[in-house]
C-alpha cells in the first residue's frame, strides 16, 4: 500500500512538472515568435510616399548642386566633361518649376502653371514624345464675361510688330474661375514657333487682340522669363531627339 502511494505522489510530481516545463516552453516560444517578428518589421525597407512637385523641384536642385560641383572636380583634374551631360544638366535646371504631366504612349508635357486671370494669355508648352520628335505648343487666348471670336494676336516685341494668326473653326472655349475663356490650342510650327522665338529673345512685350483694342497687355519678365525657358527646352529637346 505504502508503495502504491509513492507512485502516485511520483506521478503527481511527474505531471506538474511537465505542465510547468510545457507552461513555461510555450511563453518562450510565444515570446521569441513575437520577437522575430518585430525585427522582421524593422528589417523591412520602408515605405516610400510619393513626392509632392516641391519635394521633386527640391531634388532636381539638389542633384544640379551635386553635379555641378562634381563637374568643378573633374575640371580641377583637368577631366573634360562629356558634352551630353551638360546638356542634361541644362534640361534639369530649365523644368525645375515646371509641371511635368505624364501623357499617354509614356509622352510628357512641361509647362509652367496655367491662371485664370481675365485678359489675354499666352500660354507656350513642350510635349516629349516617346520615341517621336518633340513637339512645341502655343495656348493662346482671352478671358472676360463673355465668349470673343478672333483669329488674330498682335504682338510687339523687341523685333518689331508681328501676327499670330490661327486656324478657322480652331478656337475652342470654356468657363474658368467665373470667366468665359476664348483660345487657341495649336502645336507651334512655321510662323507661329518664329514669333514665339521672337517673344522669348525680347525684354517688352506687348500683346493685342486684332479688332478688340481694349484687350491687351504687356508681358511681365517673369512671364517672359518663363516664354524663354519653355522655347530653351523646346531647342534641348529636340536637339537631343
Amino acid at each position: 500500500m505504502i508503495r502504491n502511494a509513492l507512485l502516485v505522489m511520483l506521478s503527481i510530481i511527474f505531471l506538474v512538472t511537465a505542465g510547468s516545463l510545457t507552461y513555461v516552453f510555450y511563453y518562450n516560444t510565444k515570446a521569441q515568435i513575437a520577437e522575430d517578428k518585430e525585427k522582421r518589421i524593422a528589417e523591412m525597407p520602408q515605405k516610400e510616399e510619393p513626392k509632392t512637385l516641391r519635394d521633386q523641384i527640391k531634388q532636381k536642385q539638389k542633384e544640379k548642386e551635386d553635379k555641378l560641383k562634381a563637374k568643378k572636380e573633374a575640371e580641377k583634374r583637368g577631366n573634360k566633361v562629356d558634352a551630353e551631360d551638360e546638356a542634361k544638366e541644362d534640361i534639369a535646371h530649365l523644368v525645375q518649376d515646371m509641371y511635368i504631366t505624364p501623357l499617354s504612349a509614356n509622352d510628357r508635357a512641361y509647362e509652367y502653371e496655367e491662371h485664370d486671370d481675365a485678359g489675354i494669355f499666352l500660354h507656350p508648352y513642350v510635349i516629349e514624345h516617346k520615341g517621336g520628335a518633340t513637339t512645341l505648343h502655343l495656348k493662346a487666348g482671352n478671358r472676360g464675361g463673355a465668349p470673343m471670336n478672333f483669329d488674330t494676336i498682335v504682338i510687339k516685341c523687341d523685333s518689331g510688330e508681328k501676327q499670330l494668326k490661327f486656324p478657322a473653326g480652331g478656337q475652342s472655349s470654356s468657363a474658368q474661375g467665373g470667366l468665359a475663356a476664348s483660345f487657341y490650342d495649336v502645336q507651334a510650327a512655321g510662323d507661329i514657333e518664329n514669333i514665339m522665338h521672337a517673344i522669348a529673345g525680347s525684354n517688352y512685350v506687348q500683346v493685342a487682340i486684332s479688332g478688340h483694342e481694349e484687350e491687351n497687355k504687356i508681358l511681365s519678365p517673369s512671364e517672359i522669363k518663363q516664354f524663354r525657358n519653355i522655347m530653351l527646352l523646346y531647342d534641348e529637346l529636340k536637339g537631343s531627339n
